[in-house]
């Protein structure tokens, strides 16, 4: 590996790490590249100050951390778009026949989900919401509750155009 602490070379070292990884580089995608060099540019300069053995291990430490941005852009750009509350209901609605069929299908696995905790599904979703703990379950108490009330609105909706 060129170990070179000419800005280009770190530029490279970088954007060949993030281009390995099959990522494309978004506008903002490459401003974090860029300053993150201009930032370890100055950290190589800084270790070329260093007494000889200390300089050598901060700029192999550097090198070991030119793959910082690529985590960052691969944290921060989700595989897949996250669907709306909405858009979940209208997906999970076709299982149904009526919206009055699927209410009942997740208030029962809500209330379930509370009685494996020994409280309702309203005890365990006040937990849930209180809480600063997010466990699977706590995250599900607050998808379900949410569900409910879209298709309890849906009802609702429904009702008010019949009428």
């Amino acid at each position: 590996m060129d170990k070179s602490s000419d800005i280009y070379a770190i530029s490279g070292r970088v954007k060949n790490i993030i281009a390995f990884s099959d990522i494309a580089l978004s506008p903002v995608g490459n401003i974090l590249v860029n300053s993150y060099v201009l930032v370890l540019k100055e950290l190589h300069d800084f270790a070329d100050k260093l007494p000889v053995p200390y300089n050598e291990e901060l700029k192999d430490l550097l090198i070991k951390k030119e793959g910082m941005p690529e985590y960052v852009i691969r944290l921060s750009t989700p595989k897949e778009e996250p669907m709306t509350l909405y858009e979940e209901v209208m997906k999970v609605k076709a299982q149904f026949e009526t919206n009055q069929e699927a209410l009942e299908f997740f208030t029962k696995e809500y209330e379930a989900l509370g009685e494996e905790y020994g409280m309702s599904g309203d005890d365990l979703w006040f937990e849930a919401e209180n809480s600063s703990n997010c466990t699977e379950n706590y995250r599900k108490i607050m998808s379900l509750r949410m569900k409910i009330q879209m298709f309890k609105y849906l009802i609702g909706k429904e009702r008010n155009k019949n009428e």
